[in-house]
């Protein structure tokens, strides 16, 4: 049977604010591109403790604040919890780092923390919203405990892998060992927080990969900051964050059609995930836009052999860019 091989990527015209292959399109400068609001690489000299410094970037922008600064949530002055300009961790206990942040209404949110192990932490890692930016006792730090965490995932070296959507522990979302390597490696945490409808909703990925489904909640949260952190930990040199960044758009793919490999005579179909306010997506062929693909999947029934050596994406903008 006849592979065929389709490749196929999704175009975002908020972050590249143009034309994405032959497509060209018009929409109202007001709107282009994503707001960045945080942005700390972690690149900083060594085992400098950043409580109480400011990120690298930071903006009062779309409930950010240009008076951030890194709050070690285990203990007043970080002395004995600190986490260094360079990523690493120097606690065996509990803890978590945050930034300030208070959602608006209106936008779709993009939060990432990256993290390097290099051998197991004998624990978890965590990367999370958050109610409280209050320092609270060490017994209390982890984010399940009092900062009161919204929407947090979690990852230990085994593979296995949770998200919790909500307050604390109240919905258990994902529990398992998803498709990507265990062990030693540079990992990827994404939220993404959808603020456009009535009520909030929130997905998370781990590399990419969709974790569960989305989180709707029942009435929208107080979340007061965000950041990295850690359950107590046995060996935690052995992980090293490298970077967090929030921003803010009126769209976000969270995740990626994918390049397939398809038996000729079968189907197909590939989606791409996104949030966005009323979402509009055209999909196209070398350049060519295809009569009625104007929905997030793309089907194929059956695949044949012309659809080979061919260029597929899509394109997607939120519909009031449409003119």
């Amino acid at each position: 049977m006849k592979k065929i091989k389709n490749l196929l990527a999704a175009g975002l015209i908020a972050v590249l604010c143009g034309s994405i292959g032959n497509a060209q399109f018009s929409y109202p400068s007001s709107l282009t591109g994503a707001t960045l609001i945080y942005s700390n690489s972690f690149g900083g000299l060594g085992t400098v403790n950043i409580t109480n410094t400011v990120p690298d970037f930071s903006t009062n922008l779309l409930g950010g604040s240009n008076n951030a600064a890194w709050l070690d949530v285990g203990g007043v002055g970080g002395q004995t919890n600190s986490l260094y300009a360079n990523g690493s961790v120097g606690t065996l206990l509990g803890d978590t780092w945050l930034l300030p942040f208070t959602p608006q209404s209106g936008y779709v949110y993009n939060v990432s923390a990256s993290v390097n192990i290099n051998g197991n932490p004998g624990s978890w890692v965590v990367a999370c919203f958050a109610q409280h930016y209050t320092n609270y006792p060490i017994a209390s730090a982890p984010p399940n405990g009092s900062i009161s965490a919204y929407d947090w995932t979690l990852r230990n070296f085994t593979g296995n892998t949770e998200y919790f959507g909500g307050g604390a522990a109240a919905n258990a979302i994902y529990n398992a060992t998803p498709a990507i390597p265990t062990g030693a490696g540079a990992y990827t945490f994404t939220q993404i927080l959808d603020t456009t409808g009535s009520k909030w909703v929130v997905t998370a990925f781990f590399n990419g990969v969709q974790l569960g489904v989305p989180f709707t909640y029942a009435s929208n949260p107080a979340i007061g900051a965000l950041g990295v952190g850690q359950h107590t930990e046995t060996v935690p040199s052995t992980y090293q964050w490298t970077s967090l960044t929030l921003s803010a758009a009126p769209i976000v793919i969270g995740q990626q059609p994918v390049s397939a490999n398809v038996d000729a005579g079968s189907a197909f179909t590939n989606t791409v995930l996104v949030a966005a306010t009323t979402p509009h997506y055209q999909w196209f062929n070398n350049g060519v836009s295809i009569s009625g693909a104007t929905n997030a999947s793309l089907v194929f029934d059956p695949v044949t052999v012309t659809n080979g050596g061919t260029n597929y994406y899509v394109v997607v903008s939120p519909a009031v860019w449409r003119v």
